[in-house]
């Protein structure tokens, strides 16, 4: 997991005003987007590299 002092320097300015607190939920909250985020772009590349049932082989 990414230090709260490297969430500050990955978001400079924007970053400077928030409190540890408000830190850590947004850290947590864009870990969660991360993991919904790979899960779907997993679960789609699934299903696109799969030959289709419906379509002729070959």
């Amino acid at each position: 997991m990414i230090s709260l002092a490297e969430c500050r320097k990955i978001l400079g300015a924007a970053g400077r005003d928030l409190t540890d607190a408000q830190l850590e939920r947004l850290r947590r909250d864009l870990y969660g987007l991360a993991d919904i985020t790979v899960t779907h772009f997993l679960a789609t590349r699934n299903r696109t590299t799969e030959p289709s049932a419906k379509e002729p082989s070959g």
